[in-house]
């Protein structure tokens, strides 16, 4: 199991990083807006990624929904994920995710639950039981520059903190729906704590 979860993070983590630019310095969902993505994996379509915002009041509620197929030497694997984050400027007030894993060695089924305890730490309710997280931690994404220079990052299954190693690689101009901008290209490599 643990190395479907980590085969499946890893090769997203890498089949992500060398596509992840990200607006300088830095972007601002407005409500109503989206984004949408289409992961790749050794040149080749493997995954959908979209997000979609809302605002209520000084709250920015997050959604996002992924679809990843990934084959890799005999293991295959399909991962559906949804989530669901609310953000009060730069401070995560909660998140929840539910993660279908169907692969070639074993299928799962989680849930995670993050929520900011009064003591002012995120609480974590995770498929092995639960964890605190530090205050100022944020879910694994990489769609903006400050995603990918934050520390610290939890995955988006188990909560658990992420190492992510991010360099710039330069500034490039991106044509997107017809407007191009300058946008910073970082790569990223993504590790569990402790591993």
């Amino acid at each position: 199991m643990k190395l479907i979860n980590k085969s499946v993070l890893l090769s997203l983590a890498i089949s992500l990083s060398p596509a992840v630019l990200s607006a300088a310095p830095t972007w601002i969902p407005k409500a109503g807006a989206q984004l949408s993505f289409v992961s790749q994996s050794k040149g080749k379509p493997s995954g959908t990624l979209v997000f979609d915002f809302t605002q209520s009041g000084d709250r920015v509620v997050e959604k996002r929904v992924e679809h990843l197929e990934l084959s890799r030497l005999m293991l295959k694997a399909v991962m559906d994920q949804t989530i669901e984050s609310t953000w009060r400027g730069q401070t995560l007030d909660s998140y929840k995710s539910h993660t279908v894993v169907k692969s070639s060695l074993k299928d799962t089924d989680e849930t995670l639950k993050v929520t900011r305890a009064a003591n002012g730490k995120l609480s974590v309710v995770a498929p092995e039981g639960t964890h605190e997280l530090p205050a100022d931690a944020w879910p694994l994404t990489l769609t903006s520059r400050d995603f990918a220079l934050h520390s610290p990052l939890f995955d988006l299954g188990k909560g658990k903190i992420i190492a992510v190693v991010s360099v710039s690689k330069g500034f490039e101009q991106v044509t997107a729906d017809g407007v191009a901008q300058s946008c910073e290209r970082i790569e990223t490599r993504a590790t569990a704590e402790g591993k």
